[in-house]
């Protein structure tokens, strides 16, 4: 008779946390979007073959500099890109020896530290705890890559200016990125989601379930 009591106990709680689990997927197929990363361009935030969930930006969704995106690609809204944004509508962009710059300040973001203060990008004016400001540097795409060095390009006005409705993306591998350089700036109705937590990732397994920063 307890036995019987237990398994049906344990019956209990079985179905419980089957029904749990059902419905955590549920939601998350909701407010989330499953995305594989088959590129570089985000290394070291984000590893080649790394999985990730994005929340679903909806119709009250503002970006924000710092946040990593998931968006439809401008010139084919049939791929889908990740990338940073550094800089909102109305602000300046330029490239100055291979350094990023947002409205005149140096912005090397320091994204490639999970656990680093990000609370001083962009403006890196001394504060305590501040961490020294880094990005990952593929040196070989540096060296054969003018964008790269320098940016805007011949022609265009400097510095450059975000224009209304849009937001200025960039890869994290700052020299070895397909981003705002080179395809404009990005129409934020283009913006799928915010990128949230790893659920996989083929080269470690220490990530998984961390937030994507």
């Amino acid at each position: 008779m307890i036995r019987q009591r237990i398994r049906r106990s344990l019956l209990y709680v079985a179905i419980g946390l089957g029904g749990l689990v059902v419905l955590s997927a549920v939601y998350l197929g909701a407010t989330h979007k499953a995305f594989r990363v088959p590129t570089g361009a985000m290394i070291p935030a984000i590893q080649i073959g790394d999985y990730l969930y994005a929340k679903r930006a909806g119709d009250s969704f503002v970006p924000q500099q710092g946040d990593i995106l998931i968006f439809k690609y401008p010139k084919d809204p049939t791929i889908d890109y990740v990338k940073r944004c550094v800089a909102l509508a109305g602000d300046t962009v330029e490239v100055v020896d291979g350094i990023l710059k947002v409205n005149g300040e140096t912005y090397e973001s320091n994204f490639a530290e999970p656990d680093g203060d990000h609370s001083c990008v962009p403006g890196w004016d001394g504060q305590d705890g501040c961490p020294t400001p880094c990005s990952y540097r593929d040196h070989r795409s540096f060296i054969s890559n003018a964008r790269s060095r320098s940016w805007p390009g011949p022609g265009m006005p400097k510095p450059y200016i975000v224009p209304e409705g849009h937001i200025f993306m960039m890869g994290d591998n700052r020299y070895n990125s397909a981003d705002s350089r080179y395809w404009g700036p990005l129409d934020v109705d283009l913006i799928i989601g915010k990128a949230s937590f790893f659920y996989y990732s083929s080269e470690d397994f220490g990530r998984i379930g961390k937030k994507v920063r």
